[in-house]
């Protein structure tokens, strides 16, 4: 039984990281690319030398 929930928490675990790991598509919002990786915003903000715009909200 033990050794059937580690392997069940292990498993859930992996898939989990590879879901986090996964790289967001940019989506298109009205002919604005609207990109939700961070980091990826922020590089391609600092060589357009443009701003950005954040949007925070939380999905449950």
């Amino acid at each position: 039984m033990k050794r059937t929930a580690v392997s069940l928490l292990l498993t859930l675990a992996m898939i989990g990281a590879w879901w986090a790991s996964t790289p967001p598509e940019p989506v298109d919002a009205g002919g604005f690319e609207w990109i939700t990786d961070y980091k990826a915003g922020l590089e391609k903000a600092r060589a357009e030398d443009k701003p950005i715009f954040l949007e925070f909200r939380c999905v449950p």
